[in-house]
């Protein structure tokens, strides 16, 4: 009696979706919407600011809503939800360097009198993922600004300094004026390109009122064990409370701040 043939099935790889892809990248675009200036939308402002359907957009917010990830007003509007907080929580935990550096930020900024800020930079901007206030600190914004162009802060040009030149080629790219905040913003890219030569050589950055009028910024590197630079932190506060004579006492403290942090991690 023969051995009964033995059939091979073929293996059939997984069909994603071209639209199911879309649907995904459209939901992280709108939720990508949602920012300290402007932490509520409703659905036909976000279809007109995206280009999308009304529909679509009702759509991936009730998809949200589900999740947790957005949530309703009383006036049938959107803001983020719970889940968001959750997950940046997560995010936060699982970071070593955020973990140490909480309690050296909040020393620096009640030993300064400033807002104590930790960033690093996203491309073209620069994400902070902390700030702690000083106890007389003066606030410029009624909200924190958690993203804001690298060009235009001290914290994004000390990070912008440190980059590899290729990275920052790719980041001014072929642009022949940066966008202007206050009469005072490097939009000049050679010009900026020569002051972050003179940041890399000096280990510091200042910013007198490029991103925000009357509000002056001091920034260092931030170092992990390695000497690899990840991040930045930074102190900002009035123009006359960075005065020439003081800046030495702030840098000192900075730096200190910097490696306390870094030796962690």
């Amino acid at each position: 009696m023969s051995s009964p043939a033995f059939q091979t099935i073929p293996f059939v790889a997984p069909v994603f979706r071209e639209n199911s892809l879309s649907s995904v990248l459209k939901a992280f675009e709108l939720l990508c919407c949602f920012t300290t200036q402007q932490p509520e939308w409703g659905v036909t402002e976000l279809a007109d600011y995206l280009g999308m359907s009304k529909s679509a957009v009702h759509r991936i917010l009730v998809t949200c809503e589900q999740f947790k990830f957005v949530e309703r007003t009383t006036d049938r509007r959107y803001r983020i939800g719970v889940r968001a907080l959750e997950l940046g929580n997560v995010y936060r935990f699982d970071r070593r360097m955020l973990t140490g550096a909480d309690f050296a930020l909040r020393r620096l900024a009640d030993s300064t009198n400033s807002l104590a800020h930790l960033a690093e930079l996203d491309g073209r901007e620069i994400v902070e993922l902390m700030q702690f206030s000083g106890e007389r600190a003066v606030r410029f914004n009624s909200r924190p600004i958690l993203r804001a162009s690298a060009h235009a802060t001290a914290t994004g040009k000390v990070l912008l300094a440190n980059s590899p030149q290729e990275t920052l080629d790719k980041i001014l790219g072929k642009q022949r004026k940066l966008k202007q905040y206050t009469p005072y913003t490097i939009v000049d890219p050679p010009t900026l390109r020569l002051e972050l030569k003179e940041i890399a050589a000096q280990g510091w950055a200042f910013s007198n009122q490029e991103s925000t009028v009357g509000c002056c910024c001091l920034a260092v590197p931030l170092r992990n064990r390695l000497g690899r630079v990840v991040a930045s932190i930074s102190i900002s506060n009035t123009c006359d409370v960075f005065n020439s004579g003081s800046l030495a006492k702030y840098l000192g403290r900075l730096f200190l701040t910097a490696e306390s942090i870094g030796r962690d991690f």
